[in-house]
């Protein structure tokens, strides 16, 4: 659990890390995502994943671009099965976790960014997750 004030961290990825900024592995696909052009992004990483089911970084990408374009119910959908295919992968964890939190499933959410933390302590979406998760707490704090 988070309490209190929490360290920022920024964490470059390695080369040695397998979700590496420097192998892209979504198969170009996430150019559009990078560019905001979210419903662009989603048939491309859809194309990259007939090619490989398995593509994580695809799987996440599209999470990511359905939660763009407002499509929570599709981005939680696909989280769910890729993540039941593959429960140990840090970056469909984070991507869980960013569903969840979209979900206001904030218990679930921290949960999931803390698993990717640990699997892979230098993936940064699980850092970000947390950080949101503690302005959100902090955001709430006069309420309580």
């Amino acid at each position: 659990m988070l309490h209190g004030s929490i360290t920022c961290y920024f964490v470059a990825l390695g080369p040695n890390s397998p979700y590496s900024a420097a192998k892209p592995r979504s198969g170009g696909s996430d150019r559009p995502l990078r560019e905001g052009k979210f419903r662009e992004a989603i048939p491309k990483y859809q194309e990259a994943l007939k090619t490989d089911p398995k593509l994580v970084a695809a799987q996440a990408g599209l999470v990511r671009a359905y939660l763009k374009a407002d499509d929570v119910s599709s981005a939680a959908e696909l989280a769910k099965t890729s993540l039941a295919a593959q429960p140990a992968s840090p970056p469909l964890l984070a991507a869980m976790g960013t569903v969840q939190y979209r979900r206001g499933e904030i218990p679930e959410a921290e949960k999931s960014f803390l698993e990717a933390r640990k699997a892979d302590p230098n993936l940064v979406d699980a850092y970000l997750g947390l950080a949101q998760l503690v302005t959100h707490r902090a955001a709430l704090s006069p309420c309580l």
